[in-house]
């Protein structure tokens, strides 16, 4: 069951960037039917609809219809949580490409990827996937896009990556040279569609920061993550937000009942109904958080058990273990991404 529902991972950084300008978060977020709280969360999710609609107000307050190409230039794999990691952990920027176009969604953009393989050339064909998107907003988002993915898979290699052929299906822009300065080349524009070819030589490029292990387990939790965005119950959706919402503490299955005043028989009931259970969506947030401490902080792995709630650092390790398939300690180490 496909949803309009998006992650709020662009919108975000979007927002952030904007705010640079002296704009208002209120002003964005006005008649969004979004507040502060839940665009700032992590996990938070926005319709097809509504990050168009902050991206057209942005667009419209700052006077920068130029904004997509200093916005991708602020996009970092390390702040795409789980996608950009899989993205790193890869062999291949050709592994990364099909990744990245594969689970693109987890990235709050509301259009799809099509990577077509060839002896020659790749070709990524781009695709909105709502109608209200215009020319102004669909050029934001596709040199924002474009620019992210050659700054990061040049990153990735080591080496200069650049496009052979670019076409868009929106008229040339007033900044046109921009396109020449950062992509090297003359796009088509005004074409029936938008795409982007990359020499497959180019393709074949190895990363870096490859690690096998690590590769797997981040796609493994992009699998679940679009998973669990496609399939989004407003329900469940409730409860994580009263989970998250508690932060730093875990409430327990009887305070979430009580909170959404419904009893914990009734609660128990709808959750096996959805065939999940408290426990598990409780250990979906606190692995998130789990991660993010050891990528993120200098926390010892002893202050993360505890900012967890487990009462024995013990206790943490085997349930990492178990979740991640890699020890606490390994996880860590691996991530110097």
């Amino acid at each position: 069951m496909a949803t309009d529902q998006i992650t709020a991972v662009s919108a975000q950084s979007f927002i952030k960037k904007v705010v640079e300008f002296g704009i208002p978060k209120s002003s964005l977020l006005s008649d969004t039917g979004l507040g502060d709280i839940s665009i700032e969360d992590s996990n938070a999710r926005i319709s097809f609809t509504q990050y168009v609609d902050i991206v057209k107000r942005g667009l419209s307050l700052t006077q920068q219809p130029e904004l997509g190409f200093k916005f991708g230039l602020d996009i970092v794999l390390g702040e795409l949580g789980d996608y950009g990691y899989a993205l790193m952990a890869s062999e291949t920027l050709a592994d990364a490409l099909r990744i990245g176009s594969r689970y693109v969604k987890l990235t709050g953009q509301p259009f799809s990827v099509l990577v077509e393989e060839a002896e020659d050339y790749w070709t990524l064909r781009f695709f909105p996937l709502c109608s209200n998107i215009k020319d102004d907003v669909w050029s934001f988002m596709i040199e924002a896009f474009l620019l992210s993915v050659l700054y990061n898979l040049s990153f990735l290699a080591n080496k200069s990556v650049r496009i052979s052929n670019l076409k868009t299906t929106y008229a040339e822009p007033s900044y046109s040279p921009l396109y020449e300065q950062f992509f090297h080349c003359s796009p088509d524009f005004g074409a029936s569609e938008t795409q982007v070819q990359i020499p497959t030589e180019t393709t074949q490029l190895p990363i870096l920061t490859a690690n096998t292990d690590m590769a797997e387990y981040f796609t493994k939790q992009c699998d679940a993550a679009l998973f669990e965005l496609e399939q989004s119950d407003p329900f469940v959706d409730s409860i994580r937000r009263l989970i998250i919402d508690s932060h730093p503490s875990f409430p327990k299955f009887e305070e979430i009942a009580y909170w959404m005043d419904i009893s914990p028989r009734t609660l128990h009931r709808r959750l096996k109904d959805r065939k999940t259970t408290f426990r598990q969506i409780s250990d979906d947030i606190r692995l998130q958080r789990a991660t993010s401490y050891l990528k993120n902080t200098a926390n010892n792995i002893n202050q993360i058990s505890d900012l967890l709630g487990f009462m024995e650092t013990n206790s943490f390790c085997r349930w990492f273990r178990k979740k991640t398939g890699v020890s606490a300690s390994y996880f860590r180490k691996n991530d110097q991404v």
